[in-house]
């Protein structure tokens, strides 16, 4: 299997199912294809533990099941992950290294995150009042940018 960059890829699952840990702790196993073909497996875990921003363990794993399209409905249920072929759901996974428990360095799933807030176009009114109250700072950025003078930058071509 080739390691993947860390980084941020857009994926669909493929996938899902509840599991238990080697220890026996329960967890879910979701299967991603990754934007370029790749197969990776993520794993949530259900622990209740409380995190520094007041969030448990067990509901980062289920809002990333709600990323990768599970409707939350039922979590015996899983069969909604990645939507269907007519209606796919995508989402993004954050690519991380580390070292197995062999000491081999390898890539995971570390997040799975959705696309983004719900979106729509700006309207044609909203876009002109946008640039007007912009356009001072869009001459300032310009200005850093300002292009070489025509002829004589001594290029040669």
């Amino acid at each position: 299997m080739n390691m993947i960059a860390e980084g941020q890829y857009l994926a669909r699952g493929m996938n899902a199912e509840l599991a238990e840990t080697q220890k026996g702790n329960p967890q879910v196993v979701v299967t991603f294809q990754l934007e370029g073909g790749e197969i990776r497996k993520w794993f949530g875990s259900f622990s209740e533990t409380m995190l520094n921003d007041g969030r448990t363990v067990a509901e980062i794993t289920l809002r990333s099941l709600r990323h990768a399209g599970w409707d939350g409905a039922d979590l015996n249920d899983l069969s909604m992950i990645g939507g269907t072929t007519e209606r796919p759901v995508k989402c993004f996974v954050s690519i991380k290294h580390e070292k197995d428990e062999k000491g081999q360095v390898r890539d995971k799933i570390a997040w799975v995150n959705g696309l983004g807030g719900n979106t729509k176009p700006l309207a044609d009114d909203k876009k002109k009042t946008l640039a007007a109250r912009l356009k001072g700072v869009v001459a300032k950025v310009n200005a850093e940018y300002k292009a070489p003078a025509q002829g004589g930058d001594d290029i040669p071509f």
